[in-house]
């Protein structure tokens, strides 16, 4: 069975750094590993931990039910992923990874910074761009 699941995560890896338009090098030193290490995980050779996983998933905002296959989802009332869920309480949804493209290489890595950060640090950007935000949109209203 577990062989059956390495192909599985190798694939959600590929799939999410593509859609984000990350390398395999900026997705090792992100996460602190070498790119052969990470080029492992892709491959099926090994497989992450937990750890290093949760990182991946934050990393390339990889949604938890791309674990589960559609039998094991089957049944489920609800699927409840709690940091997803709390973003999504914010005022502002998270970015398509279809248009991470449109970004340059700094706004790509300032968003896996991001994305990597612990909750206190996510609500002190927050609380320094927003208001930020909020003064640019006043201005150009009131131009």
């Amino acid at each position: 069975m577990i062989s059956d699941k390495k192909p599985q995560l190798a694939s959600i890896l590929i799939k999410y750094r593509e859609l984000n338009h990350f390398t395999q090098e900026f997705v090792a030193k992100k996460i602190g590993i070498t790119r052969s290490a990470y080029t492992y995980y892709e491959t099926g050779k090994t497989q992450p931990s937990m750890e290093t996983l949760q990182l991946l998933k934050a990393l390339l905002n990889i949604p938890s039910e791309e674990f589960f296959s559609p039998e094991e989802r089957n049944g489920m009332l609800e699927f409840y992923d709690s940091e997803y869920h709390n973003y999504q309480e914010q005022s502002k949804p998270s970015p398509s990874p279809s248009k991470m493209g449109e970004l340059t290489r700094d706004e790509r890595e300032l968003i896996a910074n991001y994305r990597l950060a612990n909750p206190m640090l996510k609500r002190r950007a927050r609380n320094i761009l927003d208001p930020e935000f909020a003064e640019l949109k006043n201005r150009k209203q009131n131009n």
